[in-house]
């Protein structure tokens, strides 16, 4: 198995980019698209008002241009998270068979995309081949 890294672990304020990776080799000696594991590990979600509940959106997106990027799997998380409770979820090619992984110029990202009231999260992200 091969651990590729897809956001390096980060702590974000707000919604965030990151860096897109290359995807295009993921292959076999066929050519054909390898099997894949997509994980995000969330390891704190904080509020700075304790009265708030923190809730946070993540989506991987996929491209081939590198400017249009496609939504492929998108999870939430809700609620105070610390290390000892970290949360991982895990997205498998045959759930999203058409996330372009192993695509000529392919590249993959994951995307905060909303984080909600004054919290911050801490994550990293990556995929095993």
């Amino acid at each position: 198995m091969t651990l590729t890294q897809i956001q390096a672990l980060v702590t974000k304020t707000a919604a965030y980019a990151g860096t897109a990776i290359n995807i295009s080799g993921f292959v076999d000696g066929s050519g054909n698209p390898v099997d894949w594991t997509l994980k995000i590990n969330v390891q704190a979600l904080s509020d700075s008002n304790s009265a708030n509940t923190p809730c946070v959106r993540f989506a991987f997106e996929d491209s081939v241009d590198g400017t249009t990027y496609l939504a492929g799997p998108t999870v939430s998380f809700k609620g105070t998270l610390a290390n000892s409770f970290d949360k991982v979820k895990s997205f498998k090619k045959e759930d999203f068979p058409d996330l372009r992984i192993g695509v000529s110029n392919g590249l993959l990202r994951l995307h905060l995309t909303d984080l909600e009231a004054t919290g911050s999260c801490t994550y990293q992200a990556w995929m095993e081949s």
